[in-house]
This record gives C-alpha cells, sequence and structure tokens, in this order.
C-alpha cells in the first residue's frame, strides 16, 4: 500500500454477516483501483494465525480509510461449510462536516455491501466468469 491515512473519527459497530469460503478468500484479496474512476482501495490486512484479518477501505486519491471490516474465521474442523468467517464489526470514519456520507452506521454498512459488491464481487465475476452471492443479503 502507499501513503494511506487513518480514521479521523473512528466509529465501530458489532455487524453479523457470515461469509462463505469463496467470499472470505475473495475479500483476502482485496481491490487495486485500475484508474481514477474506481475511486476506492480496498486492502485487507494479513491474517494471523487463526486467519482472522481487517479488511480496509481506502478512498484511491485522499489515501483516506473510511470503513473497516474486522473478520473472525471459524475453526476448520469446526466450521459449517456454508459459514466459512463472519464480519463481527465495522469501524467508519464519522466526521461531523457538512458533505460527509458516512455519518450513521445504516450508511456504512450500505456502502460497505456496495463496495464489495460493486469491486471485490464484480471483478472477481469478470476474472472468474462466475456470479457470486452477496454477504448480508438472502441467498
Amino acid at each position: 500500500m502507499r501513503d494511506n491515512r487513518p480514521m479521523e473519527n473512528p466509529t465501530t459497530a458489532k455487524w453479523d454477516v457470515p461469509l462463505k469460503h469463496a467470499e472470505y478468500t475473495k475479500i483476502l484479496k482485496g481491490f487495486q483501483p485500475r484508474d481514477m474512476d474506481d475511486k476506492w482501495l480496498i486492502h485487507a490486512d494479513v491474517p494471523d494465525t487463526q486467519g482472522n484479518t481487517t479488511v480496509r477501505f481506502f478512498r484511491s486519491w485522499t489515501g483516506y480509510e473510511q470503513i473497516a471490516l474486522d473478520i473472525v474465521a471459524g475453526s476448520p474442523s469446526e466450521t459449517d461449510a456454508d459459514i466459512w468467517a463472519k464480519i463481527v464489526s465495522i469501524t467508519w470514519d464519522k466526521r461531523n462536516e457538512p458533505g460527509t456520507f458516512l455519518s450513521t452506521e445504516e450508511e456504512a454498512k450500505e456502502v460497505a455491501v456496495a463496495l464489495y459488491t460493486n469491486f471485490i464481487l464484480r471483478r472477481q465475476e469478470i476474472d472468474d466468469g462466475a456470479p457470486t452471492m452477496v454477504p448480508g443479503r438472502p441467498r
């Protein structure tokens, strides 16, 4: 990653979003913007020995971190095949400035799902040629 900046006013909420193994694997790959139109950089920290990680969403042109998702992986011997890991919390940069778009928990979660769908899944569907489910949405 290049010069990215941490959140100025981080606010955290619990979130319970199950991830299948394929979804977990895809989100770990992140997203590197191809040009200025992409506007987002998505980076997963290196998972710890249990597979837990944080996925960070940055604005590509400013480098400001906007959202972070904490993901806890299940034990391979105890994990249901349908639920490999879970997003357990979301942290967003809640600024109190006019024009700030992430002022509520609901907005932060909507943006996280939209970014996951548009940048992680769309890119990987193009690369893999196969449709994928969206976490947090009915299957």
